[in-house]
């Protein structure tokens, strides 16, 4: 699910998200103020004056500066509100200058955290009264801030009084990214996100993802459409970041129904068909997959009752899957049940005819990429039950596909040429495939693969130069670069590529415990090629691999777990004649 693009609408929602959120702080700090002042006022009036009292009668009179300072602030603050209260205001008259004037005052007096809070509420109000005075609001804030450093709530009134009604520059996002870091309390999420948003922190999920402490709950202002969305993005955020169990709880805080303001009677707001495709899509690729068939059956349309199939089938419900399949006459749903078929005669019939199927029906249920994807690769399924002859001129006819502008079915062609053609045509067929398709990285790696296997170290060379120049940047591409380093004796050079792509793929481990078995380290060569082997799937690749775990291990002189593992390295090749000597050397 992409990122929102933030257009006019969204950015002046947003914003009104940010005052309704600072309306709430404001509300909730006054109210508790005025407790406070009547409560604390009553219940200990006599103690306070009998101390006072006592305290003048000790030290020889008091210092009554700082209360007479407290009660003068709060008398100018009634007199302010009395006089807004009971009269209305336009911006350019002489009375919107004299409440300035008295701000002013008010600020100067201004002791602790809540006296600034209670400035700073009346001038946010005068600024919405006369836009000219928002700059007035933005630099008391800013003093406000400076005075009390580590004040949460003046540091969100700050950052907020920055973005208002002004363009975020680079001053002020640097200003901005230094009050978030001091927001950290729960109940400051909603304002912190909205601004994380302002500042470009969203632009694209590898951005949100170095955030830290960004959740859906304890989040206010926000319409239920609101949280679903944003609960998809920060699910997002959180699988960049490996954590599963987080984006879960996000994607489960939507699913267990609406939570904000509800009156008992009303009906709950509907989960939107756009979230639940997300969260069953979420869960079919990492949560519980009953569960994602559950969720796409609660979508209306045809590709969600395709995907819904697709979940039963790895959830071990095949009929199901088969029969909902069979539902549908299109690409999709062919080509399912030709892969899943029960015997030989009925696949290869469920193949014919899906190369065979009309245009108007490939894309039916689903996407037409997807449609046409599966047509490819049924059209190389069924070519694969023929003879080499048999299989070229199908593929060449292309049933109804026209193979030059497929890639994968022009790679097949090439494969099954390979048949009858001689290895030097070979070589420059594949460079003519690489001249049809340029920017297919996917081919690139093949042919990759191809020269390295044929031994066309030269061609490998020339090939890695122009990925190169195309600005491929697979992993592959430092493998193939590794390896031929390694061919050329730089195995320190060699070592730095593979150190850096050691975790994208078990080649790569592999390579590096050949190069520590040759700088004679046989333990740590030992735990390279135990990673490549749990990695491994290719059995003649694995029996390799399990060949140079027992050269380690004699090195190491554990000679009692060397048979175990030649026998184990011939069991799954036995024509792996390295294996079979080495064990013969043993039994002598």
């Amino acid at each position: 699910m992409p990122f929102p693009k933030l257009n006019s609408a969204k950015l002046d929602s947003l914003k009104r998200n940010i005052n309704r959120f600072l309306d709430q702080i404001w509300n909730g700090l006054f109210h508790c103020n005025l407790l406070r002042v009547t409560c604390f006022a009553g219940l200990i009036l006599s103690v306070l004056i009998g101390g006072t009292l006592l305290a003048f009668y000790f030290l020889g009179g008091g210092n009554p500066q700082n209360a007479g300072r407290e009660d003068s602030f709060y008398r100018m603050l009634r007199d302010y509100d009395r006089v807004v209260q009971g009269a209305e205001f336009s911006d350019g008259t002489m009375e919107i200058e004299k409440l300035d004037r008295e701000l002013d005052k008010l600020e100067k007096k201004a002791e602790g955290v809540e006296s600034w809070l209670s400035v700073l509420k009346r001038r946010r109000h005068l600024a919405r009264l006369a836009p000219r005075y928002a700059a007035a609001y933005r630099q008391s804030a800013r003093r406000a801030a400076q005075e009390y450093p580590w004040s949460q709530p003046l540091a969100a009134v700050a950052a907020a009084a920055l973005v208002q009604d002004a363009a975020i520059t680079r001053e002020a996002e640097a200003e901005l990214r230094a009050r978030l870091l001091l927001l950290t309390d729960a109940s400051f999420s909603s304002l912190k996100l909205g601004l994380h948003i302002l500042a470009g922190d969203f632009k694209n999920p590898e951005t949100a993802a170095d955030l830290g402490g960004i959740s859906s709950a304890g989040l206010h202002g926000l319409s239920f459409p609101e949280m679903q969305s944003l609960a998809a993005d920060l699910a997002i955020i959180k699988l960049l970041k490996g954590d599963h169990s987080a984006a879960a709880a996000e994607i489960q805080s939507i699913l267990s129904g609406y939570t904000g303001d509800w009156s008992p009677g009303a009906l709950l707001p509907p989960v939107t068909n756009e979230f639940l495709r997300f969260a069953a899509e979420y869960n079919y690729d990492f949560g519980d997959i009953l569960r994602s068939a559950e969720l796409f059956s609660k979508l209306p349309d045809d590709a969600a009752l395709l995907r819904q199939a697709d979940a039963l089938w790895l959830a071990g419900y095949a009929e199901s899957a088969r029969s909902i399949w069979s539902m549908a006459d299109n690409a999709r749903s062919l080509y399912n049940r030709a892969i899943t078929a029960p015997d030989q005669r009925e696949a290869a019939a469920l193949l014919e005819r899906l190369i065979t199927l009309p245009d108007s029906n490939a894309g039916a249920g689903g996407s037409a990429a997807a449609g046409d994807l599966c047509r490819q690769y049924g059209l190389i399924r069924y070519s694969r039950r023929l003879a080499a002859a048999g299989a070229i001129a199908i593929l060449e006819s292309g049933g109804n596909e026209k193979s030059p502008a497929y890639p994968i079915i022009d790679l097949e062609k090439l494969r099954r040429y390979a048949e009858t053609w001689e290895l030097g045509r070979l070589v420059a067929e594949t460079w003519l495939l690489l001249e049809r398709h340029p920017d297919n990285e996917d081919l690139y790696r093949w042919a990759a693969w191809f020269f390295d296997y044929q031994r066309y170290y030269g061609e490998t060379a020339m090939l890695l130069r122009n990925a190169a120049r195309q600005q491929f940047r697979g992993q592959w591409t430092n493998l193939y670069t590794a390896i031929q380093q390694i061919r050329d004796g730089n195995l320190d050079a060699a070592e730095e590529i593979l150190r850096n792509t050691e975790s994208a793929d078990w080649p790569a481990a592999a390579n590096l415990g050949r190069i520590l078995e040759v700088r004679r380290s046989p333990a740590r060569a030992l735990e390279y090629y135990e990673i490549a082997a749990a990695g491994v799937q290719n059995p003649k690749n694995a029996s390799r691999i399990q060949l140079r775990i027992a050269l380690c291990l004699n090195a190491l002189g554990r000679d009692g777990e060397v048979r175990r593992v030649l026998e184990y390295a011939l069991d799954l090749n036995p024509d792996n004649l390295n294996a079979r000597l080495e064990l013969s050397r043993m039994e002598q």
